[in-house]
């Protein structure tokens, strides 16, 4: 008999030859597991312009338009994330800084990139959501076997922990987002990586209205080829 409390999907192996800049796939996962997009309500007036000239799309009135990614990480465990994510924007080109806010009594951290190319790329990569509610995210295409080893890496990072008491040194990762648990599980196959898919009641302390928590518990020795250059290298080198 099927456990109620086990999420059972098919979700078969698809190869793909879609890649992407490495430096991306790695942002692209770090706003998977802990990010969210900025949008701007657009309110334009002809001053300064020909009556004749139309608007570009995305300047129309009234139109909420992208123009910054945000990340959120733990204050305390996380702060070394700015440098990573500074270096990874400039491999991409961007020269800016990301701004960087600090909230101690909540232990957060907030990285916040302004730029509407950016925001679009990853709007197109991976979908948008609000800070309270990830439904709206997820992977829309399936990547090569690189590409996709470097999203997942990225995204346990962000939002990974070690199960220290009940399977010891095995990787976790909850979400109450059906479809981000569904790329997820797409991923770990394109990677040939075993994992447990399980469904729960999602608790009071959530803020969300999704009704399931799904959570994926990947076994600690399938984990080494997922941790490299992430902050849980040291620890499965040990195991």
């Amino acid at each position: 008999n099927l456990s109620p409390n086990v999420h059972y999907l098919a979700t078969p192996i698809i190869d793909s030859d879609t890649k992407l800049e490495p430096a991306f796939a790695k942002l692209l996962g770090y706003y998977l597991a802990e990010g969210n997009a900025i949008f701007e309500q657009r309110k334009t007036s002809n001053i300064g312009r020909s009556l004749n000239k139309k608007l570009p799309p995305d300047l129309s009135c009234n139109k909420k338009v992208p123009v910054a990614i945000q990340w959120a990480f733990n204050l305390e465990t996380e702060s070394y994330i700015f440098d990573i994510i500074c270096n990874l924007l400039k491999d991409l080109g961007y020269n800016k800084l990301p701004k960087y806010y600090q909230n101690p009594n909540k232990k957060e951290l907030r990285i916040v990139f302004y730029s509407r190319d950016f925001s679009a790329r990853i709007l197109e990569a991976a979908g948008h959501n609000t800070l309270s509610d990830n439904s709206g995210k997820w992977l829309r295409r399936q990547y090569d076997y690189k590409t996709t080893k470097l999203i997942v890496s990225t995204y346990l990072e962000g939002d990974g922990y070690l199960d220290s008491k009940y399977r010891q040194g095995s990787l976790i990762s909850s979400t109450t987002s059906l479809n981000l648990h569904k790329s997820l599980k797409r991923a770990l196959n394109t990677l040939r990586i075993p994992y447990r898919a399980t469904r729960s009641k999602t608790g009071s302390g959530f803020r969300t209205s999704h009704p399931y928590t799904y959570t994926l518990c990947i076994p600690a020795r399938y984990c080494i080829p997922l941790v490299q250059e992430t902050k849980y290298e040291a620890i499965f080198t040990t195991l």
